[in-house]
């Protein structure tokens, strides 16, 4: 028996690692699918010898991983958890929300004089460019 939560390592990046292992040993290796019992429980079908010599080679790589997994659940309670809430609430009166009187509003005629809508002319009356076009 191998502990479920290393079994993706041992068997690598698409089967690579459990395929180099089951090549060199001249084994087969199957391992528990979703609704087998026992989860831990791997098959190795081979030549004897080449089996327990397999066993052993797994159970050295469960070693491996697991003191990687353990290191991590042990780094992880001394870690912060998220501050992201994963389902964000929405009420109905969340509308966003509303600027008034900024300076660059539209009505604000004392520091923006020529945003506010005051004329932009000439003194004989003409209209004159100005950054927001014509007037």
């Amino acid at each position: 028996e191998i502990d479920a939560r290393v079994h993706n390592r041992i068997i690598g990046s698409r089967g690579a690692a459990i395929r180099k292992i089951m090549e060199e040993f001249k084994v087969d290796v199957r391992f528990p699918r979703s609704g087998d019992e026992n989860k831990n429980l791997i098959e190795i079908t081979g030549d004897e010898d080449a089996c327990y010599d397999c066993r052993d080679e797994l159970l050295n790589l469960e070693e491996e991983y697991m003191q990687d997994v353990n290191e991590r659940e042990e780094m992880n309670q001394y870690t912060r958890p998220s501050r992201q809430d994963p389902t964000p609430k929405k009420t109905a009166q969340q509308k966003g929300f509303v600027v008034s009187g900024a300076p660059w509003d539209t009505n604000s005629t004392e520091d923006f004089p020529s945003i506010g809508g005051a004329s932009t002319g000439t003194s004989n009356g003409t209209s004159v460019s100005s950054v927001w076009g014509k007037k």
